[in-house]
């Protein structure tokens, strides 16, 4: 019921934030906080604690590490029945999702963030999968998100709608962000949050299968459109 994590793997700082976004992958909603802090070694168990740096206290680490604040301390618990799948996902995936460690960086900011600021924050995630997009942001991460997921142009459509209403809160037009989610029958932020946040996470996993490098998405989804021209 335990892996080992090799010291040079535990000393890089990126590790925090892509294991702790690899556990959310793998135990998505099962998250729960202990609020005191317990340091963890190279031993990986059910209870998953992350390293931190021990000249820090909590409060001291919250403040001057803003991109993992909060994922030192959280617990996943893993049952013992999943153990070595999980084991074997965290394996597989831990170096390919290396390449998109700022993405987890900004990942791990959401959930200490207020309800309403979730939505944009998680869509600049699923933008930073695409960093070499810089115009017709909507109309490309839409395309791209549906033919990488393998959905229909309803689909297409949602993540169009669910723009806007980030569009709205990152203006500052809250009651226009929630006509919008009431329009599209979602229950709230919270659900329209929960929306974005399984098209990312689905959208993630897909990306880790294709070993995928954010700064090459323009080249790699030109390949994929093309393919996909060929088949139809």
């Amino acid at each position: 019921s335990a892996f080992e994590i090799s010291e040079t793997v535990l000393n890089n700082k990126e590790l925090i934030p892509v294991l702790s976004t690899l556990l959310r992958l793998f135990k998505n909603g099962d998250v729960r906080y202990k609020l005191i802090a317990q340091e963890a070694h190279h031993l990986i168990r059910g209870d998953i604690y992350v390293n931190y740096q021990s000249s820090y206290s909590e409060l001291d680490y919250y403040e001057n590490a803003p991109s993992v604040r909060g994922d030192a301390w959280r617990q996943y618990f893993i049952k013992k029945s999943e153990s070595q799948d999980f084991a074997t996902f965290i394996d597989e995936n831990i170096t390919p999702m290396m390449s998109t460690s700022h993405s987890c960086q900004m990942y791990n900011m959401v959930f200490s963030s207020p309800l309403h600021l979730r939505i944009p924050l998680l869509f600049f995630v699923i933008e930073s999968f695409f960093a070499d997009v810089n115009s017709e942001v909507v109309f490309r991460i839409s395309l791209y998100v549906t033919v990488l997921l393998q959905e229909s142009e309803s689909f297409r459509n949602k993540i169009k709608d669910l723009y806007h209403v980030r569009s709205c809160i990152a203006h500052g037009d809250l009651s226009g962000a929630q006509k919008k989610i009431k329009a599209m029958k979602i229950f709230g932020f919270t659900g329209a949050t929960e929306q974005v946040e399984d098209i990312l996470n689905r959208l993630w996993k897909v990306l880790l299968e294709k070993n995928w490098k954010p700064s090459q998405s323009a080249e790699l989804m030109s390949s994929i459109l093309l393919h996909q021209n060929k088949n139809t």
